[in-house]
């Protein structure tokens, strides 16, 4: 009798195993073979998070190294993000830039960083954009190498073009323009004046908040 109940036990518990197995299966697979969809996103005026400088800027900054780390929300259920497919889209977007400057440096120099002038970052800078739907990374990284241009003004900017986009989305045929950011936030924070105050204060500009007017399209 003990013999029959032992097997029934196990003959049951076999499909269990069966279904967690190929649960398991099936959600490896989709994180290692994510959706892939043609087309650019556009998030405009819909950012929220923060940028911050590594070391922070000065007006006479001389670091030989710079990191520029950017954490930010694209869209909200008010205003999502557009994709050229027509649907909607909410996601974020994290990275960073690095700058490399030889002596005597100026890599977080505020007149070089909002001089108006092209900045280029190391091979390794690059961002990670997830999506709500599909759920899938899009990575936007060298390939041709970025380009950085930060200008004071009302509001200041720091626009960074270049790179190629793979993953969810990636530009269809024909290719559309490079994927390019331009950074912004508040007149309080992004204004000419508060930026080169901050720069010149003894503690510097560590960062600088991300919100309207900034827009991205990749």
């Amino acid at each position: 009798m003990s013999r029959k109940i032992f097997l029934i036990l196990a003959a049951t518990a076999l499909p269990s195993l069966l279904l967690v197995t190929v649960g398991s299966g099936v959600a490896q697979a989709a994180r290692m073979n994510p959706v892939v969809q043609p087309g650019s996103v556009t998030c405009a005026n819909n950012w929220t998070g923060v940028i911050k400088f590594t070391p922070p800027l000065r007006t006479a900054g001389t670091a030989t190294h710079e990191v520029f780390t950017v954490k930010a929300s694209l869209g909200n259920t008010g205003n999502p993000c557009a994709t050229t497919a027509g649907t909607i889209q909410l996601g974020a977007i994290g990275g960073k830039l690095k700058f490399n400057v030889p002596a005597p440096g100026g890599a977080n120099s505020c007149g070089i960083v909002f001089g108006g002038g092209a900045r280029v970052p190391v091979p390794a800078s690059k961002f990670k954009m997830t999506w709500t739907a599909p759920a899938a990374p899009s990575v936007w990284k060298k390939l041709p190498l970025f380009s950085v241009v930060g200008t004071l003004g009302a509001p200041s900017t720091l626009a960074i073009t270049g790179g190629k986009v793979v993953g969810s989305y990636a530009a269809p045929s024909p290719p559309l323009p490079p994927p390019s950011a331009s950074l912004s936030g508040p007149a309080a924070s992004w204004s000419s004046a508060a930026i080169t105050a901050a720069c010149g204060t003894t503690a510097g500009l560590a960062s600088l908040p991300l919100s309207a007017p900034s827009t991205g399209t990749w």
